[in-house]
């Protein structure tokens, strides 16, 4: 059985004629071939983004690899103007005829161009194997006058799709042949190639080509969190407890959306002002208050009474807002006096709504939580991460030792790509250089991109580069311009995510606390959900 990405295609946008092939390709292939579902790739001509499809890419490590288009219906064929006419029929057995943009031979030779030109580009050697295309038409034996417009060894149909296997090794010797390839290429560049297509995948989400699939599975995945937060209202006072990327922050937004439909005066509360800024944005359309904890302190007393009697105290002598509800994000952050100075915010103490959500391998300012918000139940545990992709978790749980009970996803990409830098100057390059390739050759929007440090930007590597060639470098306030890129530090973006992230990491880093680095590197990586990269600079 062959290796089959994604494993199922239940829940990604398919014809018929696609599930069939998908099928038989998974059935009748061997386990050293790896076959690839409708990868969306992309490219610039004459300065404009240009998008495409390849409905399959086959990869069989002893050849190289086939990108195949599909084409099902009742029939085809070629009008009197060279243009490709596909007779369909419809749910009531209707038929209809649907003109085609372009021939399907055509479009997959261009996948098949793009996927070995992109190998070279991104690894600066030649392509080895065996390359080309095919046309599949798993419905019907493809007549004669289509065959004279494309040659009939790329073609598979009815007469030969229970034969399979026999006939993509017909196609791959077409190739060898054609191509001039006379031995097997390596396993260092499969294992590159495999890591190519990946990447494609997991960067078409970033620019968008496959947010709409993406979306689809977190709507599957977001319906039984709502089936969550459900189960849990019965109960008044809750801790929900679980690792980097489960939703806790959409679980949150989702509680505090449903009490204030409920007419309670509710608060979202978090440490970090940035997160409490996001919420505020996502909420802005009911009336909720989002707050971060020291602009909820300072409201009612002062920096130094608070240094002196701690926050309960200093709070309990002052008269202050009551809320119904309170949702408390990312709370491990909090020690005991934060925590019972929340609790005078209630307006009951036992009948008021408190949501507690939290995950202790994401304390990175060393605070003891242990229970301090003083919840008697058992707390509920998310168990499935839905932000990163499989390789991104998989590996920010393999570095650090954290997260393991936290199962990753099953969405495709690549593993996160670790640089190494000797000085700054190479560490401002390493940066210019991935960049530029991000946005120039993937065509990723520069608002889906952070640089994460572990250190502030005015003591970072690229405190003295206002610039980094095209791109303006902002410490501070929002990206809105088109060349705009966000920097900010591991614990200001705790709680938030961002498509790509480019992790720095300074000299010093090594030096701190093994644990302490664990944690920030954790936290760090699961910031990025399609794609990770990590730049360690040694001196």
């Amino acid at each position: 059985m062959a290796k089959m990405y994604p494993e199922d295609i239940q829940n990604y946008k398919h014809t018929a004629s696609e599930a069939f092939f998908y099928e038989k390709l998974r059935d009748q292939l061997s386990a050293k071939y790896h076959c690839f579902f409708s990868i969306r790739w992309f490219d610039k001509v004459d300065g404009k983004r240009v998008d495409s499809e390849c409905d399959f890419l086959v990869f069989d490590p002893g050849f190289g690899f086939l990108t195949i288009e599909v084409k099902g219906g009742i029939s085809i064929d070629i009008d009197l103007h060279k243009k490709w006419v596909l007779t369909e029929r419809d749910e009531e057995g209707n038929l209809s005829k649907r003109e085609l943009k372009e021939s399907p031979f055509s479009q997959a030779e261009k996948s098949m161009r793009y996927f070995h030109d992109s190998f070279s580009e991104e690894y600066l050697q030649s392509f080895n194997g065996a390359y080309g295309f095919a046309v599949c038409f798993p419905f019907y034996q493809v007549d004669q006058k289509i065959e004279d417009a494309a040659e009939k060894d790329l073609i598979i149909d009815a007469r030969n799709i229970d034969n399979l296997a026999h006939r993509i090794n017909e196609i791959f010797h077409y190739w060898k042949n054609k191509n001039n390839t006379l031995s097997p290429f390596s396993s260092e560049q499969k294992q590159k190639f495999i890591s190519m297509v990946n990447k494609q995948i997991s960067l078409s989400a970033a620019a968008g080509a496959l947010i709409p699939i993406k979306e689809k599975e977190l709507q599957k995945i977001n319906l039984v969190q709502d089936n969550i937060v459900d189960f849990l209202s019965n109960y008044k006072q809750v801790q929900i407890v679980g690792g980097a990327g489960t939703g806790k922050t959409y679980m949150a937004m989702k509680k505090i959306r449903r009490e204030a439909y409920g007419m309670r005066k509710t608060m979202y509360l978090c440490k970090n002002p940035e997160l409490a800024s996001f919420a505020s944005n996502s909420l802005s359309d009911i009336n909720a208050e989002c707050v971060d904890f020291q602009t909820l302190m300072l409201r009612y007393s002062d920096e130094s009474t608070i240094k002196s009697k701690g926050y309960f105290d200093a709070i309990s002598e002052q008269r202050h807002e009551k809320y119904d509800a309170i949702v408390v994000d990312e709370a491990q952050d909090f020690s005991l006096d934060e925590a019972l100075a929340i609790r005078l915010f209630l307006r009951d103490e036992h009948e008021s709504i408190l949501y507690i959500f939290l995950d202790e391998n994401q304390n990175l300012f060393d605070v003891t939580y242990e229970s301090a918000f003083a919840i008697d139940l058992p707390p509920y545990i998310l168990r499935y991460n839905i932000r990163n992709t499989g390789e991104i978790y998989r590996y920010a749980t393999e570095d650090t030792g954290l997260g393991n009970e936290t199962k990753a996803n099953m969405l495709l990409g690549v593993v996160p790509e670790v640089r190494m830098t000797k000085n700054r100057i190479q560490t401002i390059s390493t940066v210019s250089s991935i960049l530029n390739r991000l946005v120039q050759k993937e065509c990723v929007n520069t608002k889906s991109i952070v640089i994460l440090s572990d250190v502030e930007y005015n003591t970072s590597v690229l405190a003295e580069e206002t610039q980094l060639g095209q791109y303006k470098i902002i410490p501070s306030g929002k990206a809105d311009g088109t060349k705009d890129i966000l920097f900010r530090t591991v614990s200001e973006y705790k709680g938030l995510e961002s498509d790509v992230v480019i992790y720095l990491t300074s000299p010093q880093h090594r030096e701190i606390d093994v644990r302490a680095r664990k944690k920030e590197d954790y936290v760090a990586y699961t910031r990025a959900r399609y794609y990770l990269y990590i730049v360690h600079q040694n001196n």
